[in-house]
């Protein structure tokens, strides 16, 4: 029996993978799933540069073309990588005549469907609790050191700013004494991967240029909203990149320029560490424009 065929539209934050993603599901009866931890949380629209999606007759739609996997998790809930595989595969499995066209940027997500990571596996009650106290009393950093002398380059492999994987992988590496690894399986899916060619300094200009849109565009009104309708300050949805530093300016802990410039700089150290994680996958088909994409698809 022949796999379904799934296209990837990889690339660091700011890339322009979204344009090439949109072109392949319009041009060949494709439908979009988005793989972002971030862009999952409803009302966190600006900080997480989602797509500018419509609602209609329950499902999301972007110039048309239908967006899965954005807006389903309310901030204050969690959603693991595990909740995030199912969902996906559901996803292809509920659009039969239809090209999945999935794009992002959280590697993890990417690898375990690709790979088809076998998960849900090793979790220890007490280990969690004990990883959740050292998070509160001596915070994600301090985890992140102790990970680091059993796994050295953890950093490389979750999102170290993710407080809700960090703990995952304390629990991980404190149980097996061994550096982080997942079991894989093989895929019910054939993979075509593309992957957006980048330069790093032009990158960085837009990704500056981006951060201070977005508080033009009233990302500081986006996360006062969140706050005042309960999410806690330190939930994985406002503990991430282009949320966390707003929050310290609106507890007063830094200015408003700090907090633009703290976000620029976030989003440039993101950006890199998407690029060492993707740059370690042999199958991605490195593009610069749509044209190359069109081309390897009409002769596959």
């Amino acid at each position: 029996m022949d796999k379904k065929k799934v296209i990837i539209v990889l690339g660091p934050t700011g890339s322009g993978k979204s344009e090439i993603a949109y072109k392949i599901a319009k041009d060949f009866n494709g439908f979009l799933i988005v793989a972002d931890s971030r862009q999952i949380y409803q009302k966190m629209a600006i900080g997480t540069n989602k797509d500018p999606v419509e609602l209609e007759n329950g499902k999301y739609y972007w110039k048309g073309i239908e967006e899965c996997l954005v807006n389903i998790v309310a901030p204050d809930k969690e959603f693991t990588l595990d909740d995030w595989l199912k969902a996906c595969k559901k996803c292809i499995k509920d659009h039969p005549d239809q090209l999945p066209v999935i794009v992002g940027g959280t590697g993890l997500y990417l690898s375990a469907l690709v790979n088809n990571y076998q998960l849900g596996k090793g979790y220890d009650p007490k280990l969690r609790q004990k990883a959740e106290k050292l998070l509160k009393t001596k915070g994600i950093e301090y985890l992140l050191s102790e990970i680091k002398k059993i796994d050295p380059e953890i950093e490389h492999k979750i999102e170290s700013t993710n407080s809700r994987r960090v703990l995952r992988a304390y629990q991980i590496c404190s149980s097996t004494r061994e550096p982080l690894t997942f079991e894989k399986g093989e895929s019910e899916y054939e993979f075509v991967q593309f992957g957006m060619k980048t330069e790093r300094e032009k990158l960085c200009e837009k990704l500056d240029k981006r951060a201070k849109e977005q508080f033009d565009e009233g990302l500081v009104e986006e996360v006062k909203n969140l706050l005042d309708n309960g999410i806690d300050s330190k939930s994985p949805a406002l503990s991430g990149i282009g949320y966390k530093n707003v929050v310290k300016y609106l507890q007063d802990e830094i200015s408003m320029e700090d907090a633009i410039e703290l976000n620029q700089r976030d989003n440039r150290r993101y950006a890199k560490r998407q690029m060492t994680w993707f740059k370690r996958d042999r199958t991605i088909s490195w593009i610069d424009n749509y044209n190359q994409v069109n081309k390897i698809l009409k002769n596959e």
